[in-house]
């Protein structure tokens, strides 16, 4: 059985959630004066994605807004009433708007974030995507790594399931169904960011370059994770398990 993954029990899903890497991710967040920021990128499955895939961590990581993550959410579905804009507001989501593209003050916000070392967490397909492929990722990343002041540490993170937990369509939400979540390896854009300083590359050419890095690791995630899903489920040993070592967590 691979080391590294964690079964939780818990209200939240009503279902075994299988959490790969949560203890390497922890360690970044949990780092004492760490000097970078913090993003991660993951795909968008439901409505649902943000707070609910948060219920993995630790209490009192989640009680501490210092260690939270900052997300940036639409203003359109987070910031239409009164009572969403406090909530959304009170769990540290910054509004963006559709359409306004990478120069609006909701990218500038988390990068001024990313300046003071925080979280950030983006969904870069910019919208709820329940097919099997990724939609293109918007640039918005890519601005943020590039303005910040010192290169952040970049996580992509996968999970799967929450598409049926809360479908765009049908009942508002169905439970006993299993979510999965993989934390994936920080990758680094120092020599990208270096290159596009000494004029090697292009402001464009170095945003498209972060953005696809960033797609293709996710991609990858992706694909390592649902391998060794299914070998854990069919009982056989992956290939993949030196590389998403976890243990379990009863």
């Amino acid at each position: 059985m691979p080391r590294n993954l964690y079964y939780f029990n818990g209200p939240v899903f009503l279902e075994n959630t299988r959490v790969y890497n949560l203890n390497k991710f922890m360690e970044i967040v949990e780092q004492e004066n760490r000097q970078r920021a913090l993003i991660t990128v993951s795909n968008h499955e439901s409505v649902w994605d943000d707070p609910i895939l948060w219920g993995v961590l630790p209490l009192e990581t989640l009680y501490s807004p210092s260690k939270m993550r900052w997300v940036l959410g639409a203003a359109d579905i987070c910031f239409t009433t009164l009572f969403r804009s406090m909530f959304f507001a009170f769990g540290q989501t910054i509004p963006t708007i559709r359409g306004s593209g990478i120069y609006q003050p909701g990218v500038d916000f988390a990068i001024h974030k990313s300046n003071q070392n925080g979280w950030i967490h983006i969904f870069p397909e910019a919208r709820v995507n329940q097919s099997t492929s990724m939609i293109r990722f918007k640039w918005g990343v890519g601005r943020i790594v590039m303005e910040s002041d010192r290169c952040p540490i970049v996580i992509p993170v996968w999970h799967n399931g929450m598409a049926q937990v809360r479908p765009l369509n049908g009942p508002p939400v169905r439970f006993f169904k299993p979510i999965t979540i993989a934390f994936g390896d920080p990758i680094d854009f120092q020599d990208t960011l270096d290159a596009w300083r000494r004029g090697e590359i292009t402001e464009t050419e170095a945003r498209i370059k972060i953005t696809s890095t960033i797609f293709e690791a996710l991609a990858e995630l992706r694909d390592k994770t649902l391998r060794m899903k299914h070998d854990l489920e069919s009982g056989t040993v992956s290939d993949d398990e030196g590389d998403l070592k976890d243990t379990i967590k009863p």
